[in-house]
């Protein structure tokens, strides 16, 4: 019997035998093994630089973003083209009737003339010119009808009595789930059909009532407003500068950089965005810079003033194509357009007799009791940059290189991009809120829906512990779209700010690649080391004859060959990782200034992040591989072993 030491010096003798062909065997091996462990180490790395962006844009907060579905004929979007039943024809005749018999009563009480046939009938003719079975022109729902609001009041009191997606309801349904907060993000009252943007501090009339920009990231342009916690958007609000101390009555916004670059480029002097992201971060940090405190305007008129300036324009158009004299005598009161930006419209002239004025006193008394009354009011609003944040991830879901993998994962997806800040806001003054204009209250789509607001029936952002209890939730009680049209849950949902599931799909992903490249390494390599094992066995069958006609066991020779077999393993184990760790820091050198650079673009904040570390060690995976190495040299050194103990000695000494 041989002994350990024996074995051992005879297992390292193997080593110095057959070189060349051990030094390629190695090499081959290493490489196939020295490529997983730089996969490992740089997926390791980027994972958790990732969770620690992750985590400092999240501040502990994963949020997710719900808005209730709710039918579109509850919210007035009823057909336009499908007829009613002969029972809804009677119902929707009747209300008509109702409303005008109310009106009459009102009108009557105002003493105000009143004239039925000039209320919108509930019903009209199909606008395709769609026939009946005999061949009459179908009748359809008027959705413009005054009459139609009050059927619509009626489905909503219906539905009301059975829906299951109220703010109560949300709050019972994440409670399970371990929801923490819950946020409502509340849309201004304004819009491009009330206030305008002023360009370079003008107003175009011509323009009033109208969007700016079709563009949908025009959110400045189009006033489109959005009141949020801070805490949201905390990130990028940027520090008090000497232009926000000096000025503490305009409405604080953050905004986006690439509207922002759009409206005041040429303003504040900056250059057209880089495409790179060193330069980027370079460019940020100076629109950050200037932008700090720059103040903007916008004039707010109410639908009846801009009626009125309408109403003006066509008069002044018809009183230049007729005779001035002929014109003065069309209306008894007649209006100047505003002659400054933001300025009222004034009264030309008021030739109205005391009965005139009367009339028209009684009339806006009857309209204000009916709620149909518009007053005239113009309000020039200022607004004070406070923060400037990206444009949000827009790859659409597709990953075709690092930059649009870092902006998918660290971006962030919000739904608006023009957000007043509510805490800054209620450092306002009461008259420098302009509540009356603004009135942040939460709407539904931006439509006229109190019933359902009153009822709950609205979206709503909730703040989770952890992306696991999230993604619980939005699988178990949401569809994760915004097509309502496929979702049969009460919800519908949007991750509200990073993109936090995007690590578990890279990590599934990554888990499926392993699955499948390990297995084929393994394979590759086994083929490779049992070449080597096989030819260096058969090239010492003599030496094993002699060995065994000496006395030594099968086992001895298993044991030496087993020994030299872990020996080369062992090789290949200090070579792979050797390569692997190389490989690793080569990338971390060529790209990893790169990557940091773009994922503090795409965080939307520079100085306070660290470095993007490429770079990680995973002791558990790393210590997968290592066994996995040791096992393919033990498995490739088997076969042909088992079969040369097996063969006779005698033989294989006269062979020789």
């Amino acid at each position: 019997m041989i002994g350990f030491i024996d074995t051992l010096t005879l297992a390292r003798a193997k080593l110095r035998s057959k070189k060349v062909l051990l030094s390629v065997t190695v090499v081959l091996a290493s490489l196939v093994f020295g490529i997983i462990i730089t996969g490992m180490i740089v997926v390791t790395g980027a994972s958790r630089s990732a969770n620690t962006y992750l985590q400092a844009a999240l501040g502990g907060k994963y949020l997710v973003a719900v808005n209730p579905i709710i039918p579109d004929e509850i919210l007035g979007y009823g057909s336009m083209t499908e007829t009613p039943s002969d029972t809804l024809k009677a119902h929707l005749t009747d209300l008509q009737k109702q409303y005008i018999a109310e009106q009459e009563k009102l009108a009557k009480q105002y003493d105000v003339a009143f004239n039925s046939e000039s209320i919108d009938p509930i019903l009209k003719a199909n606008p395709f010119g769609a026939k009946d079975a005999f061949g009459n022109v179908t009748q359809v729902i008027n959705r413009d009808a005054p009459a139609y609001q009050m059927y619509v009041l009626e489905l909503q009191n219906e539905w009301l009595k059975t829906a299951s997606n109220s703010f109560t309801d949300l709050k019972k349904l994440a409670g399970v789930d371990g929801a923490t907060t819950y946020y409502q993000n509340q849309r201004s009252s304004l819009g491009y059909a009330n206030a305008m943007y002023l360009t370079n501090g003008k107003e175009d009339l011509t323009k009033i009532g109208q969007p700016l920009s079709t563009d949908y990231t025009s959110f400045i342009q189009n006033s489109a407003y959005t009141f949020t916690d801070q805490s949201l958007i905390n990130r990028y609000v940027l520090p008090e500068n000497a232009a926000r101390q000096a000025n503490k009555k305009a409405i604080p916004v953050v905004v986006t950089a690439q509207e922002a670059t759009k409206l005041f480029s040429e303003q504040i002097g900056i250059p057209k965005e880089p495409s790179d992201a060193a330069g980027k971060i370079i460019w940020m940090k100076a629109l950050q810079e200037k932008l700090n405190g720059l103040t903007y305007q916008a004039c707010y008129r109410s639908p009846g003033e801009i009626a009125l300036i309408q109403q003006t324009m066509q008069q002044n158009q018809t009183d230049t194509s007729m005779n001035s004299s002929l014109a003065s005598m069309q209306s008894s009161i007649m209006y100047n357009l505003p002659t400054s930006t933001c300025a009222p419209v004034t009264i030309k002239k008021d030739s109205r007799t005391t009965a005139e004025k009367q009339a028209d006193a009684n009339l806006e008394a009857y309209q204000k009791a009916a709620g149909t009354y518009q007053p005239q009011i113009t309000q020039l609003l200022t607004f004070q940059i406070v923060g400037i944040m990206p444009l949000g991830s827009q790859t659409d879901g597709k990953y075709n290189d690092i930059p649009s993998l870092i902006t998918g994962l660290l971006g962030s997806q919000y739904q608006d991009g023009a957000f007043i800040p509510t805490q800054l806001y209620t450092q306002l003054s009461v008259t420098e809120q302009h509540k009356d204009i603004l009135q942040y209250s939460t709407s539904v789509r931006g439509e006229n829906v109190q019933k359902l607001v009153d009822a709950g029936i609205t979206p709503a952002i909730i703040s989770f512990p952890s992306a696991a209890s999230a993604k619980k939730f939005i699988n178990t009680n949401t569809c994760l779209t915004m097509d309502e049209s496929s979702c049969k849950k009460p919800w519908t949902s949007q991750l509200y700010g990073p993109n936090y599931l995007l690590t578990d799909d890279i990590s599934k992903k990554v888990g499926d690649i392993a699955k499948l490249v390990l297995p084929i390494a393994l394979i590759v390599a086994a083929i490779i080391m049992s070449f080597t094992m096989a030819r260096v066995i058969i090239d010492s069958r003599h030496e094993t004859a002699v060995f065994r006609a000496l006395g030594a066991k099968r086992i001895d020779i298993m044991r030496i060959y087993l020994i030299y077999s872990v020996m080369v393993a062992v090789l290949v184990a200090i070579f792979s990782f050797l390569i692997g760790t190389g490989g690793a820091v080569t990338i971390e050198l060529l790209y990893g200034p790169e990557i940091t650079d773009q994922a503090k673009v795409a965080y939307g904040v520079f100085d306070s992040l660290g470095k993007f570390s490429l770079i990680g060690v995973d002791g558990m995976l790393l210590g997968i591989v290592a066994a996995a190495i040791l096992l393919v040299g033990i498995l490739a050194v088997l076969p042909p072993l088992i079969r040369n103990v097996r063969r006779n000695p005698i033989r294989d000494m006269r062979d020789e």
